[in-house]
């Protein structure tokens, strides 16, 4: 009976795990180093003082603990380096927002409000451009965690730079996952346009392409049809964002598994606890057994 029951409290464990995986919520956010970004909880909240319900929580790996970031709407300051720390704040609505966002902020981030979780798996882009012997490489890097499912190509004046290009030489074009590289002669025309020509072209697993371009202040700006400023701010809502399934899945078959593995040992150990308890028992009658026999020879041979 007591067997039974360890069963049907791990499968319960199960179910509940379940649950709780599927009610978080997962988009892939790509945001440009340097920018400026404003993560929402699916329920956004209109007045700060009940954001005492809200709680936001980081993640850089999959191997790294979970940090508090947010505890009943406040920022917890003892987690984190102060030059992190100071980046981030809770807004009026419980958002989280992080400004100048640099490599360190690679990660995922949760939010937990009034029973139901949400998250971001956040990555970075950097563009960089470096002097060589014979001319000028410019550099596309896509910062995340774990497993890179994002594609990175280069783009001039919209189409896609591959080999030797009709309008200039390129020495080398180099594609990989999370990383893209070309370079240019540096007295050529088109390295003086690279502001407005070049483009990195970032797409996440889900099929969501951005495009980043060089600009002269130093680092690049979101393509976009009006003009961008020179840090841009991004605001996120876990409610409008896809992608979140594939982590969903991985998630609830994890916790499936480990869980499985629990109650086999479990069941093992009590019918092993069972069997060894089962032959005491047995020993012991035969001990009883052997002790009456014992005193009935005795008895005989007092007789006698």
């Amino acid at each position: 009976m007591s067997e039974l029951w360890h069963i049907q409290t791990l499968v319960f464990l199960i179910l509940m795990l379940q649950f709780t995986a599927v009610s978080t919520k997962f988009s892939f956010i790509t945001v440009r180093d340097g920018d400026d970004v404003t993560l929402s909880c699916q329920n956004e909240v209109n007045d700060h003082d009940k954001c005492s319900l809200t709680h936001w929580f980081f993640r850089g790996s999959r191997d790294s603990p979970v940090i508090d970031l947010v505890k009943s709407g406040q920022m917890d300051q003892t987690q984190l380096p102060r030059s992190r720390s100071d980046r981030l704040s809770v807004t009026e609505k419980c958002s989280l927002f992080i400004k100048s966002v640099t490599q360190e902020d690679v990660g995922q981030f949760f939010c937990r409000q009034r029973g139901r979780d949400s998250g971001f798996d956040l990555t970075v882009v950097a563009l960089t451009e470096q002097k060589m012997d014979h001319g000028v490489t410019l550099s596309c890097v896509v910062q995340r965690t774990g497993k890179c499912e994002h594609t990175v190509k280069w783009l001039f004046k919209y189409q896609e730079v591959e080999g030797e290009h009709r309008e200039f030489k390129t020495s080398e074009t180099s594609q990989t996952p999370c990383f893209a590289s070309v370079s240019v002669e540096e007295s050529h025309y088109i390295y003086s346009s690279r502001f407005t020509a070049f483009q990195c072209e970032v797409t996440d697993p889900d099929g969501n392409k951005q495009k980043f371009s060089f600009r002269q202040s130093g680092g690049f700006e979101v393509d976009s049809k009006t003009t961008a400023s020179p840090t841009t701010t991004k605001m996120y809502d876990a409610g409008n964002q896809k992608g979140w399934w594939r982590i969903i899945i991985v998630s609830v078959a994890s916790t499936t598994l480990i869980v499985i593995v629990v109650v086999v040992n479990v069941w093992t150990r009590t019918k092993g606890n069972k069997r060894v308890r089962d032959e005491n028992t047995l020993h012991d009658e035969d001990e009883d057994e052997g002790a009456v026999n014992y005193e009935n020879v005795g008895v005989s041979s007092a007789s006698v």
